[in-house]
């Protein structure tokens, strides 16, 4: 007969990106880059080492700031779309702001206009 083992809950300390509708159309990559993203942004320490963390975040960062002014303008509309759902859906401020100054926070530049978006 096999020994019952119990069952320890361990609180959790990885955030979890809150899944976002097909309905909104967006890209799937940009919606698996802004998860894995905001998992090392807001996860606890014990979680994810925040040096390698920072690290991975600017390896990304140098990445983006490849895309072409029309990609990066593909994207920003996209993120727009998203924090706009994310205010109607009372999501985390702290969540709306990592959208709002995603690119912002990459090195990523903008039109001078499309910031306040």
């Amino acid at each position: 007969m096999a020994k019952k083992q119990s069952v320890k809950m361990v609180p959790k300390s990885a955030f979890v990106m809150p899944a976002l509708p097909a309905s909104l159309k967006l890209d799937p990559l940009l919606l698996s880059l802004l998860h894995t993203m905001s998992f090392l942004e807001f996860s606890d320490d014990d979680a994810v080492d925040p040096d390698h963390a920072i690290e991975a975040m600017e390896s990304v960062g140098a990445y983006l700031q490849r895309l072409s002014p029309e990609q990066v303008s593909g994207i920003q509309s996209q993120l727009t779309k998203i924090a706009a759902y994310a205010r109607k859906k009372k999501l985390s401020d702290e969540f709306v702001e990592f959208i709002g100054d995603f690119l912002q926070n990459a090195g990523v530049a903008l039109e001078d206009d499309e910031w306040d978006e």
